[in-house]
Formats: C-alpha cells, sequence, structure tokens
C-alpha cells in the first residue's frame, strides 16, 4: 500500500510540473507580444558582433540580444551631463557611439546561431525566462537584467500610440554620480519588483518611445 502511495505521489507531482509548464502563458505570450513591437519597429543586424541584433529607437535607446543573452543601452548624454562617472557603474561601458551598454544578462549557454531576428529573440527570452514578469493592473510585460534595468512592452499594442518603456535603476546611477532628479528627457518612478524578487519596488528613471 505504501509503495503503491508512493508511486501515486510521483504520478501527481508529474503532472503537476507539465500543467505549470503548459500554462507558462507569460513565456509564451511575451516573445509574441515583443515580436510585434519588432516587427512594427523593425530591427538591425549588428555588424560588429554575429548574430547579435538591435531594436534601436534612434540615437537615444535600444535593446540588443543574441540567441542567449540580452540588455539594454541608452545614449549617454543625458547621463554624463547630470554626473554619471561610467568607470564607477559595473557591468556597463561606454562605446564608441556614445552609448552606455548595460551587461546585466550574460550568455546562458553556447549559441545557436540563428539568423533570424525573431527566432533568435524567442531563444533569448527562452533564456532568461525567470527575468519576464507580468504587471496585469497595466497590461505589460518587464524583462529586468539582474541590476534592475528593464525594458518595458505591452501585452496587446495599442494601435493608436504603441510604445516601449525603458528603466534604469535610479539607485545604481546614483552611486554612479548621477543626479537622478535632473536627467534629460527621463523621468523618476516607481518600478514594479521583479516577479521572482523578495525585494520592494525600486525607483527608476523611465524614458517611453513610441513606434513609429
Amino acid at each position: 500500500m505504501r509503495k503503491k502511495m508512493l508511486v501515486f505521489a510521483g504520478l501527481l507531482a508529474m503532472a503537476f510540473l507539465a500543467g505549470c509548464s503548459a500554462l507558462d502563458v507569460i513565456g509564451k505570450d511575451a516573445p509574441r507580444a515583443l515580436g510585434d513591437v519588432v516587427m512594427r519597429a523593425g530591427v538591425s543586424q549588428n555588424k560588429e558582433l554575429a548574430g547579435r541584433w538591435n531594436l534601436a529607437f534612434g540615437w537615444d535607446a535600444y535593446f540588443y540580444w543574441d540567441d542567449t543573452s540580452a540588455g539594454i543601452a541608452v545614449n549617454a548624454g543625458p547621463l554624463v551631463a547630470a554626473g554619471l562617472d561610467i568607470a564607477l557603474y559595473q557591468d556597463a561601458y561606454l562605446d564608441e557611439y556614445g552609448m552606455v551598454v548595460f551587461q546585466g544578462l550574460p550568455a546562458q549557454s553556447v549559441s545557436e546561431g540563428f539568423d533570424d531576428p525573431l527566432m533568435s529573440l524567442n531563444a533569448a527570452l527562452a533564456a532568461h525566462r525567470k527575468r519576464i514578469s507580468y504587471h496585469m493592473g497595466m497590461g505589460h510585460y518587464q524583462f529586468s537584467d539582474i541590476y534592475g534595468n528593464a525594458l518595458i512592452w505591452e501585452k496587446d499594442m495599442d494601435p493608436a500610440t504603441p510604445k516601449v518603456v525603458f528603466a534604469l535603476d535610479a539607485a545604481k546611477l546614483a552611486a554612479s554620480g548621477v543626479d537622478i532628479e535632473n536627467v534629460e528627457g527621463w523621468a523618476l518612478s516607481d518600478s514594479y519588483s521583479h516577479a521572482h524578487s523578495k525585494e520592494p519596488a525600486a525607483v527608476v528613471l523611465t524614458r517611453s518611445f513610441e513606434l513609429k
């Protein structure tokens, strides 16, 4: 009898795990929604880093990814003008185009080398599934790096004014010399905690971009 109960318990656990996998709506729908953004805005392939794609908004900001990693970059001008000392910001660098590139999500495995931006995006988001959260009240997804920087996009694009939001962790910027209340083009706001974090919501600098 005890053996039968153990077998039943094992089968029940397997069924529960299978159900959780099948019901991972966020893990399946978030890439779809961000793919809609990519198709609407258009992407460019990085000429210097093989397999990397950029979703760019002029020279103000871009979201980049390859098959196993992703991150954001923003124009350094407003941050430097507000006091940023890039040497004090861990895992970020200033590139030759004047962009601050945040490296919060390193590669998880060997790249499979997808040459299609949507296939590559799906692989990157799958590799970092735990970094994706959904905020029901606002109707948007959030992809956060380990330092609190994030890309936010709508679950269902507003056809009139579709947009994405870039969010930067204000505390890390302040620790790097930035006067966070005076960054041109950026606004302070309360962030949502990451879905898998027990930490309280952080203050972030945000900037939204409408899709053309």
